[in-house]
């Protein structure tokens, strides 16, 4: 009979939206052993006594702040940090890991963190380990996306990723933070080759796309803007959008933008907690389907103009286990004995689309690849406010 030893996990923040999904997803592999941190003992329990995979389970309390000790405690093999949100966080977690030499992975989608991660390097190569930060939809997915769709280039002139969760998804605090942080701030953008700001949530476009319908969608900020300018350094067009399912939540957004741009209201980061309970009176409307799309301009290989789109949709509520999937796949390769190069960076260009087919296939979740042979765009507005 074949031993093998056990792979520890330990996922920070994994009583919360993504950290109790990646639990999920790791919990069917026999290979891994998963501990389920978060600052409640008691919700940590919770999810640990939901699971009912082959995986051995336990739960503890750590938080942020007290990870240095939890680590040399629990001796993981690798640290996942699922706590949220990112914007503003420092890199004390990721560093605490490089220090015990334990291998870093976190589904950071800030992208002043992302960008700013790289200062981890030098220490992370000194002890011999990885750090990967936006190991998530963004821009561990939305890469490997893009470069499957680059394969049939010659040349890629815009980058234009969209994410749209469905409106019954489960949204913690967190996530809501997130969003409302960046509402009328300047979001950085690449248009005619140059690097500028629009403001976030500032602008309207309503897009078709396949398994959703119409949705809307408005710029907002993301690591995609980064790791799609490592990635295409000579695209003279990198924008990254986001969209709510119901028009009545992200109208008000568009409108608080232009009141934030002009500074006749404050951040709205500070009153997440009312809006986190205004988008929970209307969970019980839309629906559980949400989705992405990533979309290439460029030149085929015959140098004629061309377009390429990559798109996704997930039903029965299972979008909110995209996010967790890149970290998810890294934690598996660890325990079937792969490897990644020592250092800290993004996690753009590290897994692969067919990686993370692979992963899709235990959900509802289907993707679509298209392709236009001219300059017409297939996410095309179906109308547009600048």
């Amino acid at each position: 009979m074949a031993v093998f030893a056990m792979t520890r996990v330990l996922i920070l923040g994994g009583a919360g939206v993504f950290g109790s999904r990646l639990a999920r997803i790791l919990d069917q592999d026999a290979r891994i052993e998963i501990v389920i941190a978060g600052r409640t003992l008691s919700r940590a329990r919770d999810v640990a006594a939901s699971l009912s995979g082959p995986a051995q389970k336990v739960a503890e309390t750590v938080s942020a702040q007290d990870v240095g000790p939890a680590l040399a405690k629990l001796q993981p093999d690798i640290l996942v940090n699922c706590a949220g949100p990112f914007q503003g966080q420092d890199y004390h977690v990721a560093k605490a890991a490089i220090a015990a030499k334990v291998p870093y992975v976190d589904i950071a989608d800030g992208r002043t963190f992302a960008e700013g991660f790289a200062c981890l390097d030098k220490a992370a190569k000194a002890a011999g380990v990885f750090a990967l930060t936006a190991c998530s939809t963004t821009s561990a997915l939305s890469s490997a996306a893009a470069l499957a769709l680059s394969a049939s280039l010659s040349r890629v002139d815009g980058v234009r990723v969209g994410v749209t969760p469905g409106n019954r998804a489960p949204r913690g605090r967190a996530v809501v933070e997130a969003i409302l942080s960046y509402v009328g701030e300047p979001v950085p953008q690449r248009r005619g080759g140059a690097e500028i700001t629009t403001p976030g949530w500032g602008r309207l476009t309503r897009l078709e796309l396949p398994g959703l319908g119409a949705r809307l969608f408005s710029p907002c900020d993301a690591p995609d803007l980064p790791a799609m300018s490592l990635l295409f350094p000579k695209a003279r067009e990198i924008e990254f959008l986001a969209g709510l399912e119901l028009p009545i939540l992200h109208l008000p957004l568009f409108v608080f933008a232009r009141l934030r741009r002009i500074r006749v209201i404050p951040n709205l980061a500070g009153v997440a907690p009312l809006f986190h309970r205004a988008a929970q009176l209307f969970e019980p409307f839309g629906s559980d389907r949400g989705g992405m799309f990533v979309e290439l301009s460029g030149l085929d290989n015959q140098g004629a103009p061309a377009r390429r789109r990559w798109s996704l949709c997930a039903g029965s509520g299972e979008g909110p286990y995209i996010p967790s999937m890149a970290a998810a796949h890294v934690v598996k390769r660890i325990a079937e004995g792969g490897v990644f190069a020592p250092g800290a960076r993004m996690a753009s260009g590290e897994i692969s689309l067919a990686d993370f087919e692979r992963e899709f296939a235990a959900f509802d979740i289907e993707t679509t690849m298209e392709e236009s042979d001219g300059a017409e765009a297939l996410s095309r507005p179906v109308w547009r406010t600048l």
